[in-house]
């Protein structure tokens, strides 16, 4: 009988984004090594606004959904005890043998798991975000977003209020669990500041993987026939991410509103609550024909190796999913470094300086700077820097060896 690999999140497909990207891509690869892989998710459907089915096979993978529970103003706690119920009862229904593995994404699913599972099997919590950063202090980081770009935001009582229940609720999956992983050291330093009475040796830290064979400079000649640049004599960058504040794609564009439109071109893949923010700013910085906006993509590995770099200006990632993705289809990045508090990122874990991409402080007038020393670069350098990405990718950065470390610890 195989052994089998319990991935749990509130959300899949059709939604899709970083976090399902990974629970598929662990999916795949256990497969690769003949474990049998389970997704379970709720039935939300946050694209058509619909129940989803209670089974089906996606990607030629078994996935079963658990009915999901509204939050209901100011008894958020029992919700969400009614949603670990519900989650306890499909794991169930699943069914475990001893020595399988469970792998939650959200700190709802890992709470559940391992206060029930945890007796006859791993549970691995691999959390996306400490809670109170998301619901509350993500708050405060809008209202000086706000400040600077003028973008406005109704401020949501219920998921400021939410937030400290999700709080608690992450600290009980943090302490259950058997081994929480986390991307980077950046991160690991955020959950020991956020909960201070967990013990530093209860996070272990293993940067994520990417699909390699998804993600590659060879897609290039596979389904996108047509150049979705317009001209090679351009230096060509691309953006990939929600369009939200903390994607940092405003400080991009207000970067390339003064250089020079004929040298480059960007393409933008994503969609969000900025979108039409961006596309006024656009027009009102004369862009229009140096900056498409073309629209969330679920092939973006296919648009990606047309480019000559990812530009990365978010301001705060717990790892960078989208980062290695760009890497590994052969891009260099330009990112900004580590720098609270305008910036809490990783990159200086993942960016290699001046061999895989480029670290700068986090202002428009140093972005801007950069950009035009990217556009007037030798093509030479800048080939070898395309390598050297992949190269890295590849030696680094598989989710085949990430999903082994977690067997064999």
């Amino acid at each position: 009988m195989k052994k089998k690999i319990i991935l749990l999140n509130t959300l899949y497909k059709p939604h899709f984004g970083g976090i399902e990207g990974v629970l598929l891509s662990l999916a795949q690869s256990a497969e690769r090594i003949n474990w049998k892989p389970i997704i379970i998710a709720s039935n939300i459907d946050l694209n058509k606004k619909k129940s989803l089915d209670f089974y089906e096979i996606v990607d030629g993978i078994d996935v079963f959904r658990y009915k999901a529970v509204k939050r209901r103003p100011f008894v958020v706690f029992i919700s969400r005890l009614i949603e670990k119920w519900r989650i306890i009862k499909k794991v169930e229904e699943v069914g475990l043998n001893e020595g399988d593995i469970i792998i939650a994404r959200d700190h709802i699913t890992a709470w559940a798991v391992s206060s029930k599972f945890i007796k006859n099997n791993k549970v691995i919590y691999i959390p996306p975000c400490i809670k109170s950063d998301y619901d509350i202090k993500n708050y405060i980081r809008l209202k000086e977003y706000q400040k600077k770009f003028k973008y406005f935001f109704v401020f949501n009582y219920l998921k400021y209020y939410s937030g400290y229940v999700e709080d608690f609720i992450q600290k009980r999956a943090l302490q259950l669990s058997t081994i929480n992983l986390l991307p980077s050291r950046l991160f690991i330093g955020q959950f020991l500041a956020n909960f201070k009475m967990i013990n530093e040796k209860s996070y272990t830290l293993k940067n994520f993987g990417v699909d390699l064979n998804r993600f590659s400079p060879n897609n290039i000649n596979e389904k996108v026939t047509e150049n979705p640049f317009e001209l090679n004599r351009k230096r060509k960058f691309i953006f990939l991410g929600r369009l939200a504040p903390q994607k940092g794609i405003k400080f991009a564009i207000e970067a390339l509103s003064e250089i020079d439109r004929d040298s480059f071109e960007l393409i933008i893949i994503g969609d969000g609550g900025l979108r039409k923010d961006i596309e006024k700013l656009i027009i009102k910085n004369r862009l229009s024909n140096s900056i498409k906006m073309i629209g969330a993509k679920y092939d973006p590995e296919l648009y990606l190796p047309w480019a000559d770099v990812l530009l990365y200006p978010n301001t705060y990632e717990s790892f960078g999913n989208t980062l290695i993705e760009g890497m590994a289809s052969g891009l260099p990045v330009l990112a900004f470094k580590h720098s609270p508090p305008i910036t809490e990122l990783p990159n200086e874990e993942l960016i290699l300086e001046g061999k895989t991409g480029w670290l700068i402080n986090p202002t428009v007038e140093e972005l801007r700077h950069k950009i035009k020393e990217v556009i007037r670069m030798d093509e030479t350098l800048l080939y070898q820097m395309k390598k050297q990405a992949r190269l890295y990718c590849e030696q680094n950065h598989s989710w085949d060896k990430y999903l082994n470390f977690i067997i064999n610890n």
